[in-house]
């Protein structure tokens, strides 16, 4: 393509579905799937086609804020655009399909985040300190009186900021000590400046002032439910989620922003962030714990001279990160090199790994 980009899908999606190699000739995996249901095994019927979505995202510069609906408001969405004929190609389209779409990202190198709201003393005094308890009658009410609907109409008010008020704010942010945020906060007020460097009539840049600044080293993660903002600013991950493009943008970006959409959405509360590790299970794969029902990923180190034997459940997707791995299931055996990607067939539950390598294994969450 001659261009860079931020993300390389790999599953079943049918905006961009993987295709697989079968006997000399290649298909496209929704297809097979299609006409292949038992190689979903029990997911099947369960779910329509391939459950998880595997990604390795890129953010050379900062992605945009977002957040995703939960499973209700995809379906309510999904179905008011088709009601009012909106093309699923149109870049005002917000719900692509029907489905939540909760998310995990694993760091490969260190990544920096912006993720869920910070505690509310900590925004306040962000708002103070950029002087938007000034400029706003809404940061006002929420200094006054801390709560989710305060902060919803005070966020709300911060979105809607015309672009030069939000050069004023931003400025005004740049220009004084971070003494006045406490300690800690000087990384927040880098990628203020950095921000509004990329985006500079856009009050988002303010973002890192009100959500939580997050700093992953490799194999570490985040998993991100239903309502909660986020922004992916520097670094390579995998990310997985639920077979879902619905994402609805709220700054930072030239792509498509309904603010009023993404507002519907938020949970407004501060977050409790939790920074997870692959927790190794009897046969040596770590795995990252996440409610999510729809995925589990797990990181695989394959030692020289060493067998990895792991049973799945479900259908998966193997992406060989370094080194020579021979996968070996049912009596067939199959190098993967650094980059290469396989799809398991759910029917063949026991599957060997050996050579030298790391390798990441998505499946669908046992027991779903």
């Amino acid at each position: 393509m001659g261009k860079p980009v931020a993300e390389l899908w790999m599953g079943a999606h049918p905006k961009a579905p993987s295709r697989i190699v079968l006997g000399g000739g290649e298909q496209a995996l929704d297809l097979y799937l299609d006409s292949h249901p038992e190689a979903l095994g029990p997911a099947a019927q369960v779910y329509d086609g391939l459950p998880f979505l595997m990604k390795v995202l890129a953010a050379a510069k900062p992605l945009s804020i977002q957040a995703h609906p939960n499973a209700a408001q995809a379906r309510e969405g999904f179905d008011r655009e088709n009601a009012l004929e909106i093309p699923l190609d149109a870049p005002s389209r917000n719900y692509k399909d029907p489905r939540h779409k909760p998310e995990l990202i694993c760091a490969l190198t260190p990544f920096t985040a912006l993720c869920g709201f910070r505690p509310y003393p900590q925004i306040i005094a962000g708002l103070r300190h950029c002087g938007l308890d000034q400029v706003l009658p809404e940061a006002q009410d929420f200094i006054q009186s801390a709560s989710r609907t305060a902060w919803q109409s005070c966020f709300q008010a911060i979105l809607a900021m015309d672009a030069s008020a939000a050069v004023r704010v931003v400025e005004n942010a740049r220009g004084t000590q971070e003494q006045r945020l406490g300690p800690g906060m000087q990384d927040a007020l880098r990628w203020v400046g950095k921000l509004a460097d990329l985006y500079p009539e856009d009050a988002g840049a303010l973002a890192p002032l009100y959500l939580n600044l997050v700093e992953l080293q490799p194999q570490e993660a985040l998993y991100l439910d239903a309502g909660i903002p986020h922004a992916y600013l520097n670094g390579v991950g995998i990310e997985v989620m639920a077979n879902s493009d619905n994402v609805l943008r709220g700054g930072l970006t030239p792509k498509y922003i309904n603010r009023e959409e993404l507002i519907r959405v938020l949970d407004f509360g501060p977050l409790d962030l939790k920074v997870l590790k692959a927790v190794p299970d009897k046969t040596g794969v770590g795995w990252f714990h996440t409610p999510a029902r729809e995925f589990s990923l797990g990181i695989a180190d394959i030692m020289a001279g060493q067998a990895l034997k792991t049973s799945i459940s479900g259908p998966a997707i193997l992406l060989c990160q370094s080194g020579n791995i021979l996968i070996s299931t049912s009596g067939e055996g199959y190098n993967a090199l650094k980059g290469d990607a396989f799809f398991i067939d759910a029917r063949a539950t026991k599957i060997t790994l050996t050579g030298e390598g790391k390798a990441f294994i998505c499946v669908t969450a046992p027991g779903n």
